[in-house]
């Protein structure tokens, strides 16, 4: 089983699948392996196949761009639109966030004014921009468990 074995199983396991490579492409994260795991859903057959305006299309990003541009096309497929990002936006918007304003009221009193800026930029960087790293790799290194219950969470949080 390679890389598509794995995009296979992740399409295959029905309403499981989004928290699957919602879980994965977290844990992938620190290493920075979450791209491998992302264009394979989003750009190859692993993320599905369809026909749209009489072309079979793969990839679940690729799938939902030809219904934009179909003139035909009424709704959009939810097996393509659940691997792609709106369930990351409460964890993006609303969980990192807080977890930065926990680790800001957690820091001893006298370490509050060393930490208040890389926990601003990181927020910053976080719902501006949805550039995660920052925040994920503070709480990685300083409590992994609790990084291995946010990479389910935001599993879960896809559709």
């Amino acid at each position: 089983m390679g890389i598509n074995g794995i995009g296979r199983i992740i399409n295959g396991a029905g309403d499981f699948g989004p928290m699957i490579f919602g879980t994965g492409e977290r844990l992938l994260l620190p290493f920075g392996l979450q791209h491998i795991l992302v264009a394979l859903i989003r750009f190859t057959e692993a993320g599905g196949t369809m026909e749209v305006c009489g072309h079979d299309v793969s990839g679940a990003l690729t799938i939902f761009q030809a219904q934009l541009s179909c003139p035909t096309t009424h709704g959009f497929s939810e097996s393509a639109t659940r691997f792609l990002s709106q369930g990351k936006m409460p964890a993006f918007l609303g969980g990192l966030p807080g977890a930065a304003l926990a680790m800001y009221h957690c820091a001893r009193p006298e370490n509050r004014h060393k930490i208040k800026g890389l926990l601003i930029s990181g927020v910053i960087a976080c719902v501006v921009g949805g550039t995660t790293e920052p925040i994920e790799f503070l709480f990685l290194f300083v409590a992994p468990v609790l990084y291995l219950i946010h990479a389910v969470l935001t599993g879960l949080g896809l559709p």
